[in-house]
Parts: C-alpha cells; sequence; structure tokens
C-alpha cells in the first residue's frame, strides 16, 4: 500500500545496512536475495521504471518480513510510502496489531532522522529477533542501549515482544545493579532448561526460589512458563 511521505536521503552506509539485513533474511532464499538485488539494481539505474511498480515487486517479494518492507521507505522519492497492507494487519504474538507496529517504527524513524544508522540497527535487530537468530535476553539490551536517550520509545518496543520477553524485560528492570545475579542465573536455569539438562519442575522451582518477595513476578513467570523457553 502506497501513501505519502517525506524522508531524508539516506547515505550509501543505510544502504549497505539495509542490504546486509535483506541478506540475513534471506540466507535460506539465494534467489530471493537476487531478486532483490536486481530490483535495487534496477530502480537504482532505470530513471524511467515506474516507482509503483517497484513498490508493488518489493511488497510481493517482502510480504513475509514486514520489518524489512517498512525498511525501504528510506529509498523511496518524496510522496510515496510503503504502508502496512490491510490483510497483515493480524494480531502478534503479544496482542498487539501490526498497526501497533507501523506506528512505533514510523515514531522511531522521526527520533531517529538525524541518526539514520540507528534506525537500521533496529530493524536488522528485529529481523534477527524475527528469525531467532539472536536471544530475547540480547534483543532487549540492544534495545536499550540504542533507545537510552528515547525512553518513551524503550518503553514501546514492548508491542515486539512476546509475554516471555515481557517477563526477562521486566526481570531485568527490576534486579538492576547489586541484583544483576538473579536476572543472570534465572536466564542460565532457562538455558539449561532448553537445552535438555535441567527438568521441568527443576527449573520451575529454582526460579521461584530466586523471585521470592517479588510476587508480580511469580505470577508473570507462572502464566509463561507454559510456553516453552
Amino acid at each position: 500500500m502506497v501513501g505519502r511521505s517525506v524522508t531524508p536521503t539516506p547515505t550509501f552506509a543505510d544502504a549497505l545496512s539495509y542490504v546486509r539485513s535483506v541478506r540475513d533474511a534471506f540466507h535460506d532464499e539465494p534467489a530471493k536475495y537476487r531478486e532483490f538485488l536486481k530490483l535495487m539494481n534496477d530502480y537504482k539505474q532505470s530513471p524511467g521504471l515506474d516507482t509503483g511498480t517497484v513498490i508493488a515487486r518489493m511488497e510481493k517479494l517482502l510480504k513475509d518480513h514486514l520489518n524489512l518492507l517498512l525498511g525501504f521507505n528510506a529509498f523511496l522519492p518524496p510522496g510515496f510510502q510503503i504502508t502496512i497492507p490491510p490483510e497483515a494487519s493480524k494480531e502478534l504474538g503479544n496482542g498487539a496489531t501490526m498497526d501497533d507496529a507501523t506506528s512505533y517504527l514510523t515514531a522511531v524513524k522521526k527520533a531517529f532522522h538525524e541518526e539514520p544508522a540507528k534506525y537500521a540497527q533496529l530493524i536488522k535487530l528485529l529481523n534477527d529477533f524475527r528469525a531467532r537468530r539472536v536471544d530475547t535476553a540480547i534483543v532487549i539490551e540492544r534495545v536499550e542501549e540504542l533507545m537510552k536517550d528515547h525512553q518513551n520509545l524503550l518503553l514501546g518496543f514492548s508491542v515486539f515482544l512476546s509475554p516471555k520477553a515481557n517477563f526477562i524485560r521486566n526481570l531485568k528492570a527490576r534486579f538492576q545493579g547489586d541484583g544483576s545475579h538473579v536476572v543472570n542465573s534465572v536466564l542460565q536455569i532457562l538455558r539449561i532448561y532448553r537445552e535438555g539438562n535441567k527438568s521441568n519442575d527443576e527449573a520451575y522451582i529454582e526460579v521461584i526460589r530466586l523471585l521470592q518477595g517479588h510476587e508480580d513476578l511469580v505470577i508473570e513467570f507462572s502464566d509463561i512458563f507454559s510456553i516453552r523457553v
């Protein structure tokens, strides 16, 4: 879907970062990555190529990678913007909608309009997160670093997080500084559990012991523990 917008001109570094993100997304589909490169090259080398046609082809190619589809907006001329198609406006795993995600990314892009490389980093991070190439705790840590000067956006990042990921984020927020060993212990227990070296009951009991005195976190953990962590 095409809207109207004016975006800053991307730098070579922005373009390179975006192409790398697409390459990573299609690491198991090299034919699609080659198709993407050809489309980008045709768009750059053929001034007469209709922008609407390029957008339509890109929407089809990146339909399963909405973060990258939205990221392509940086390369469109003034007056054009890709928005999430209505059929993609379904609920995310945490109850948020794709409209929520789109609004959030738009706010981030505005906040980082003078730092487009940071926006590109976020897009890549979200794509890696979606493809499960990075651990939830690492994603949260990197996002916190990227948005340390934008607390409102940091809070809004929850639209991309599952209940399990939100639990980890709340855990880190509760046990900062001297209490960080609790976070490390919980993450270690869950890692050992995922590897099959700790039973369901053992992992649950050990985490609950660590969370004594924090009933809200106990309830939150109990609610999400049935989800494979």
